[in-house]
């Protein structure tokens, strides 16, 4: 099956669908960077005799290190036996730690095999002198045995195919598949007719009468319908058939040429693969997907020049070439992203988390980090509590300080009393704002600090100013997060908050920004954005198509006007303000701002995006925006709510305009159909 996804061609200004069969070198580029030192050995040395000469000289050093008693990883084998090359160690790419009796056990049996693990290590030199990791250098031989197990080569059949790329044989193998299955079902059919049509007029009675002994004797009170042992029964005989005959079939239909004289009874076996061999040669069935993986099967062969081959070494190279399910052997090495140390799981590192095109939905399907726009939570949260406490009275502003980071990012900010605010406070680890002015923000308030997305700011409001941590846990629960929020689609992701935040001080004030473990959908995020402008009631999206439906009110939250208004009015200095994230949509946007309030939006990630050692975790951005559009100039008609997410993007103010824009479209829209 070739990978498909949607695309777009810019120039006829149609989509289309892109279809691309995952072919070894596809496979290669989807795993690693371009400049990726493991994938230029694998270009350079991509023959089967080379990639079986390095296996064996692995699996040699390798064994010189066996005991039975005492396991070793190939891992710490490799750290011990490249450690004086300077090489890059598992111990410290991966943890991969050797204690003292694995370190005396190797250390005698290096001085025991000193001048054959010389020789070994010269001989692997040419695969290794370019990869500075050992991550790399069993990553190389792990892709060697995945595309061919040199084990299944025997000399005979390595001298007539050592040339063969492993382009070429990696091709063989799922084009052999293909042909293998369709061979199977034609066998199946002609077994039933033959073979068990004789069985069953001669052996099924007796069959079917042992059969009711055995349930007489189990006590059994019903018994079992007939057709059930005789489909039983010939999936068994046919097992038994196929596991003797199927390389003579293969090698019949691909060759012409099996290991023995048929005998009278394979005689219809025979002449019916001999019909459809020459019957295909001659360009019929074309329809059948099988056939023209037969045809490209062929031409692999014709390119490998293995033609002439006695049937019997034939029927090797056909043993050689592995299905998906034949990938049972354990990695020699630890990869990040590849949790179980498997050969399938290395096969299937190619494919994307989110899905290859046609994946699931960001807006609802699937986790997301929230970033900024979750300061919104702990804000409101911190407003209720104090709106309590005071009963409705007085300066609602929960905390003002002086956001400023010093140079060296060991303090974030300073109380009002000058007293500095360190990076490590408090048992914790916060995180300092995104650099305003050279690092300097400056005096803020709860509305400055939504205005510029101050983090200390948020951190501390958890940390200090929330009477428990726990408090922050139901507010986030409350406002929609970690739940579903009801749409009428499939597959929709709930999320999830983390509860270790009552006790991890850097995860809450993380959390206070949008990272650490929390997850959710963009959904939940528009959900509590409507609920901030709609007295507090949190909503269930629904789908409307051609009517105006009855809003569903999942809860309604605490939400008196002097909350609200103090959330709406530090989102509107999101875009009004002088510091404001987003200030620059009132050049861009001049007659929708005064009618919008807004929050930016970045988070942070850490994401394997290939295999490749040096590049392969990278920290990556994903940026938002989301806004809400008014009818009325003192925000008491909400009309719209945007979200807009982008995934690895840049920062969150990238993601401004084009919230505006799909207001702008959507107040066009309107004024046509009004």
């Amino acid at each position: 099956m070739p990978l498909t996804r949607e695309r777009f061609d810019p120039s006829r200004g149609e989509y289309y669908e892109e279809a691309i069969e995952l072919s070894w070198d596809h496979y290669l580029h989807l795993i690693f960077p371009e400049k990726s030192p493991v994938l230029e050995v694998l270009t350079k040395k991509a023959t089967l005799k080379e990639a079986v000469f390095a296996q064996s000289r692995v699996e040699k050093l390798l064994a010189l290190f066996f005991k039975e008693e005492l396991p070793l990883h190939p891992a710490k084998i490799f750290d011990f036996i490249y450690r004086e090359e300077g090489d890059l160690l598992f111990e410290k790419t991966h943890n991969v730690i050797t204690n003292l009796p694995e370190q005396a056990f190797l250390q005698k049996k290096a001085l025991e095999h000193d001048q054959e693990i010389k020789q070994l290590k010269k001989e692997l030199a040419p695969f290794f002198q370019e990869l500075a990791w050992n991550y790399e250098k069993l990553l190389l031989i792990d892709l060697y045995r995945l595309n061919v197990d040199g084990r299944l080569l025997p000399p005979p059949l390595l001298s007539k195919v050592e040339k063969m790329s492993l382009q070429d044989f990696r091709e063989a193998c799922g084009r052999f598949v293909s042909i293998k299955e369709a061979l199977y079902g034609l066998a199946q059919t002609l077994f039933r007719e033959n073979h068990f049509k004789k069985w069953r007029e001669e052996k099924f009675k007796t069959y079917l009468a042992d059969k009711r002994k055995e349930e007489k004797r189990a006590g059994k009170k019903e018994a079992r319908p007939y057709i059930e042992y005789l489909d039983e029964a010939e999936k068994e005989l046919f097992y038994e058939f196929w596991h003797k005959y199927q390389w003579d079939f293969l090698s019949l239909l691909i060759k012409k040429e099996i290991t023995f004289t048929p005998h009278e009874e394979w005689r219809p076996y025979f002449d019916a693969v001999t019909l459809w061999r020459n019957e295909i040669d001659q360009g019929a069935h074309p329809a059948l997907a099988w056939v023209n993986q037969y045809h490209l099967f062929q031409r692999v062969l014709h390119r490998a020049q293995i033609e002439g081959m006695a049937p019997d070494i034939l029927i090797s190279f056909f043993k050689a070439l592995r299905r998906f399910e034949d990938f049972q052997h354990p990695l020699l090495g630890k990869y990040g992203g590849i949790k179980e140390g498997s050969e399938k799981e290395l096969a299937k590192a190619f494919y994307p988390k989110q899905g290859y095109g046609y994946m699931r939905s960001l807006a609802f399907q699937q986790a997301t980090v929230f970033g900024s726009i979750f300061k919104l939570v702990p804000a409101y949260e911190a407003l209720r509590q104090r709106y309590v406490k005071n009963q409705g009275k007085g300066d609602l502003n929960p905390l003002t300080i002086i956001d400023q980071k010093s140079k060296g990012g060991a303090i974030v900010g300073y109380t009002m009393d000058g007293h500095p605010i360190s990076s490590f406070y408090h048992g914790g680890r916060m995180i300092s704002t995104c650099e305003h002015s050279g690092g300097v923000v400056g005096k803020i308030d709860l509305k400055g600090a939504l205005e510029v997305s101050s983090n200390p700011y948020f951190s501390l409001l958890v940390g200090e100013v929330l009477e428990d941590a726990e408090d922050f846990y139901h507010a986030t629960d409350l406002l929609g997060f970690g739940e579903k929020t009801g749409v009428r689609l499939p597959g929709e992701y709930r999320g999830n908050i983390p509860y270790d935040i009552v006790y991890n001080r850097s995860g809450l004030y993380a959390m206070a920004i949008g990272q650490h473990s929390l997850v959710g959908t963009p959904l939940q995020t528009t959900m509590l954005l409507a609920a901030l402008v709609n007295q507090g009631k949190l909503l269930t999206p629904q789908i409307v198509l051609d009517q105006e439906k009855q809003p569903l009110i999942r809860r309604e939250i605490f939400l008196p006007p002097p909350i609200q208004n103090c959330l709406l009015q530090g989102m509107k200095q999101v875009i009004m303000g002088d510091k404001g994230n987003a200030r620059h949509l009132k050049n861009l946007y001049p007659d929708l701002v005064y009618r919008m309030i807004g929050k930016t939006s970045t988070a942070e990630s850490i994401e394997r995006m290939s295999l490749d050692g040096i590049t392969g975790c990278l920290k990556l951005n994903h940026v938002g925006f989301g806004t809400v559009f008014f009818l009325s100039d003192d925000f008491s008609k909400p009309d719209l709510v945007v979200i807009v997410y982008l995934r690895h993007g840049g920062y969150g103010k990238d993601a401004a305009p084009i919230a505006a824009r799909i207001v702008q479209k959507w107040k066009e829209i309107k004024a046509k159909h009004s």
